[in-house]
């Protein structure tokens, strides 16, 4: 059973590596001030253009997808048809945001270097392309977080509204902090080091165990969100 799992999650990584849609109209990168490119996708708005772009923002261990999974399940492509300039941002370490050169150790970054260097470099070159110099935020969980500490800061104008979808404001949980910690060093140690399948694992047993009810979740995009986390 286990090889079975295990063989069909590399069959299912390999199908969709190969078969990565496009995204986007346009695609556009962002320079931060340590040196990493942050890949933007555009939709461009296809009636009655809005005021201001709209940019969204995944959360941790996420990637642009989250907002563009197909052609009929995408907020951005939505926006764009209700006339809104939309930008996909990948921070760093997702999808095609690299440093330059490439760190040869991943994930050596915090919360901080996303909201100091990522998101102001995002900002920037979104006004940059637009003319405009507000813009609305969306942003999934972690995402959200981020916009909360930006609020905090001076360069807060730049935001004509901030939407958070999931995005906690307070941990209260204390019994749940040490063990998070405990994981969070975990991963820290293996993710660098440990290849892209060996994650496919245990999500593969999950996937295959629970008795999921959504069609979706049914489906090999499952495994296919699951790869996020390492790609």
């Amino acid at each position: 059973m286990f090889i079975k799992l295990f063989v069909s999650g590399i069959l299912i990584f390999l199908i969709f590596a190969v078969r990565r849609r496009r995204c986007g109209d346009e695609i556009h990168y962002a320079q931060t001030s340590d040196g990493f490119k942050l890949v933007l996708f555009r939709y461009l708005p296809r009636k009655n253009r809005q005021s201001y772009p709209v940019v969204l923002c995944h959360g941790l261990s996420c990637n642009h997808w989250i907002f563009d999974l197909t052609k009929k399940q995408s907020l951005a492509r939505f926006l764009s048809e209700q006339g809104f300039d939309c930008f996909l941002v990948n921070l760093r370490g997702r999808d095609r945001s690299r440093s330059v050169p490439r760190y040869r150790l991943r994930f050596f970054w915090s919360f901080d270097d996303y909201l100091n260097k990522d998101l102001p470099a995002i900002i920037s070159k979104v006004k940059e392309i637009t003319g405009k110099e507000k813009l609305h935020w969306i942003g999934h969980s972690m995402g959200g977080m981020l916009a909360y500490a930006y609020l905090g800061t001076k360069e807060q104008e730049s935001f004509k509204s901030v939407v958070s979808l999931a995005s906690p404001a307070k941990f209260s949980y204390p019994y749940f902090i040490l063990p998070l910690r405990i994981l969070a060093v975990i991963l820290l140690i293996i993710m660098p080091i440990v290849p892209v399948w060996f994650f496919l694992i245990p999500f593969g047993i999950i996937a295959s165990i629970l008795p999921l009810q959504d069609p979706f979740l049914r489906t090999p995009l499952l495994l296919y969100l699951v790869l996020q986390l390492t790609l």
